[in-house]
């Protein structure tokens, strides 16, 4: 990294500093939670001030919320280090290609209310590259899996193999870029978040008696874990070994004993790494660790609210959180 680099990371941090500090408080979302009904948890949701505040409904104020991370994250990031936003933005690129993808080649219809904002790429641009085959736009991984899986989504009729072209293309994508930028964070962030995907994939074709086959035909590149140590503990039915020898070995062992809730014990696993960087003053990990713990916080507020709107007990919607200190 260049002087001037180290420059606006230092002040980064320290700005990201300020707006861990503004966060919401962990009480109002354990509020939400044991709120007596939907009503009363729309009431405690508002002093979250998520978004502007003003917003109508929970959910365009989340929206709103993480729209305005990612843009105050970039305007601090200045010249240096806007690869840390692209590689949590390419996610919602890749969902929104894939609604476009599979609502073209299935000729499905496509709420455009439900799409993304925060990423890299508009709608417009996707759906003009997915309707004409003009991928200019998009960068080359996700050029090529969308041509790729299109196609072949439409010969064999199946929608879930624009999902698996789509997914592996964005890790792909999310690892060289965190490479590329340098930050040695940043890439271990990524694979481990291969490894949590892989291993949760692993955990619910486990569940569902899934095949070896599809196993192997989902697993993404790029991880810690072998995908061939995973792909040999599908047929055994024990991955303690493969798990324990990248530094998982805790987590299998969770898993073992989990009553169920294997999401959200492997969300935990992944956001240990953000944890890591608790008493780091500056640099290119505190930034990025916000970024994995409010998108976390986001997703829980989002869990809560949801909850409550479908009339869970506390109990339920406490087992879909994923709760870190």
């Amino acid at each position: 990294m260049g002087k001037k680099y180290e420059q606006d990371l230092f002040y980064a941090s320290s700005a990201i500093k300020v707006m861990e500090a503004k966060s919401a408080p962990k009480e109002i979302l354990n509020k939400i939670i044991e709120a007596k009904d939907y009503e009363e948890a729309k009431r405690i949701f508002s002093d979250a001030k998520f978004g502007s505040g003003n917003e109508s409904d929970f959910e365009t104020a989340l929206t709103n919320e993480q729209n305005e991370m990612y843009a105050a994250v970039t305007e601090i990031l200045q010249d240096g280090g806007e690869e840390i936003v692209k590689v949590f933005k390419y996610q919602y690129d890749c969902q929104n290609i894939k609604a476009f993808a599979k609502a073209f080649v299935f000729s499905s219809g496509l709420n455009k209310d439900n799409l993304f904002s925060c990423g890299t790429l508009s709608p417009d641009e996707i759906e003009t590259g997915i309707k004409y085959k003009t991928f200019d736009s998009f960068e080359k991984e996700f050029a090529q899996a969308a041509e790729k899986g299109c196609e072949a989504a439409a010969k064999e009729n199946d929608p879930r193999i624009i999902d698996t072209e789509l997914d592996k293309a964005c890790f792909a994508l999310m690892l060289r870029t965190a490479e590329e930028s340098g930050i040695p964070f940043l890439t271990e962030a990524v694979k481990r978040r291969i490894d949590i995907v892989n291993i949760s994939l692993f955990l619910r074709l486990k569940n569902r008696n899934g095949s070896k086959a599809l196993l192997d035909d989902s697993l993404c590149d790029g991880g810690n874990i072998k995908k061939e140590k995973l792909s040999d503990a599908f047929e055994s039915g024990d991955f303690t070994d493969a798990l324990s020898e990248c530094g998982f070995g805790e987590l299998a062992q969770e898993l073992k004993n989990s009553g169920g809730d294997e999401g959200v014990i492997c969300e935990k696993a992944y956001l240990e790494k953000a944890l890591e960087t608790k008493y780091t003053p500056f640099g290119a990990a505190p930034i990025i660790s916000y970024l994995m713990l409010k998108e976390n916080e986001i997703k829980n507020y989002r869990v809560a609210m949801v909850g409550k709107k479908v009339n869970l007990s506390p109990e339920a919607i406490r087992k879909r959180i994923c709760a870190v200190e």
